[in-house]
C-alpha cells in the first residue's frame, strides 16, 4: 500500500467524523439561537470546532481548519465576554459549509 492510498483511507475515515460534526453543529447552532441553554450549545460548538481545527489542516483541508479555528476563537470571546452570539454563529454556519466542501472533496 502506498502512502497516497493510506492517506485516502484516513481521509475517508475522517469524512465519517465530519458527517457527525456537521450534524451536531447544525443542531447546536439552532440550540444557541433558540434552545434552553445557549451557553452549553456554544461550549459544544467550541469543542467541535477545536477538534476539527486540530485535524483538518493535517489532512489537507486548510480552509476547513482555518474556519474551525476562527469559530473556536469567536466562541471563546462569546463565552468569556458574554458577547453577542451572532458573529460566532455566522462563523459556525460557515464552518458547516466548509465541512460540506471537504466532504465533497473526499467524495
Amino acid at each position: 500500500m502506498s502512502i497516497q492510498d493510506a492517506l485516502k483511507g484516513i481521509r475517508r475515515r475522517y469524512a465519517d467524523h465530519l458527517h457527525d460534526h456537521r450534524a451536531q453543529l447544525s443542531n447546536l447552532v439552532q440550540d444557541a439561537r433558540q434552545g434552553p441553554d445557549p451557553v452549553a450549545a456554544i461550549e459544544q460548538i467550541r469543542f467541535r470546532a477545536h477538534k476539527i481545527s486540530g485535524t483538518a489542516a493535517t489532512l489537507g483541508f486548510q480552509s476547513l481548519g482555518e474556519t474551525a479555528a476562527l469559530c473556536e476563537q469567536r466562541a471563546n470571546v462569546c463565552l468569556e465576554a458574554q458577547a453577542h452570539v451572532d458573529p460566532m454563529l455566522a462563523v459556525a454556519t460557515q464552518l458547516i459549509g466548509r465541512i460540506d466542501e471537504a466532504l465533497g472533496d473526499i467524495g
